[in-house]
């Protein structure tokens, strides 16, 4: 996840390498991203969801 924190990292040519090299997305997740997926579950809108392990990581997981 992009953060304050480690933009900086991110920004750089290092960073990208890394990022484009285990994530098919080319990019790293932003914090709308999650809130997104947070906003979902909590508003009710999926009231037969239960029990599960969501991984929100861009297949990062997947990709390695």
């Amino acid at each position: 996840m992009e953060t304050d924190i480690n933009t900086d990292y991110l920004s750089s040519p290092e960073g990208r390498v890394q990022v484009s090299a285990r994530s098919f997305l080319k990019r790293p997740g932003r914090v709308d991203e999650i809130a997104g997926l947070v906003g979902t579950l909590v508003s009710g809108k999926v009231p037969f969801l239960t029990g599960e392990t969501i991984f929100v990581d861009g297949s990062h997981g997947i990709s390695l």
